[in-house]
């Protein structure tokens, strides 16, 4: 799409870039939470999940999968977390995933923010009421 930043990074900005595949690229994010911050990104202006045509997922993943393990070898944690925003937390119109290199996953990262525990399993009947609670207020068809 004519005039997005993330459609121009491999014109305007090629130092930027790490790695390229048939339908996506990597880059180095222009603020980086470190110095392993990825972005990975589809070459063609896609906007929703529901727009990746098969083969571009099947690339974009394929891509991740590589980025995970390049991070690994490079930074020598435990592996590389991925993540997306969606809806009113996305910067830009154009999708993307993060990457970065860390030494713990997600519960990890979330529960430290959250300030929860770390596992706690909780009982039968409030996991089907949280699920209840998500089904019940759905909008989507």
């Amino acid at each position: 799409m004519k005039g997005c930043n993330l459609c121009l990074i491999q014109k305007n900005e090629p130092k930027r870039l790490i790695h390229l595949t048939k339908h996506t690229f990597s880059c180095i994010i222009i603020e980086p939470l470190h110095q392993s911050h990825l972005l990975v990104i589809p070459k063609r202006h896609i906007e929703n999940l529901n727009d990746f045509r098969e083969e571009e997922a099947k690339d974009m993943f394929g891509h991740i999968e590589y980025l995970s393990c390049l991070l690994k070898e490079k930074f020598g944690g435990r592996g590389a977390f991925s993540s997306m925003n969606h809806h009113d937390l996305k910067t830009q119109e154009h999708i993307h995933f993060h990457m970065i290199a860390i030494d713990e996953g997600l519960r990890g990262l979330v529960s430290k923010y959250l300030n929860v525990g770390l596992r706690k399993r909780i009982p039968d009947d409030k996991l089907e009421m949280f699920a209840q609670k998500i089904k019940e207020h759905t909008t989507i068809k």
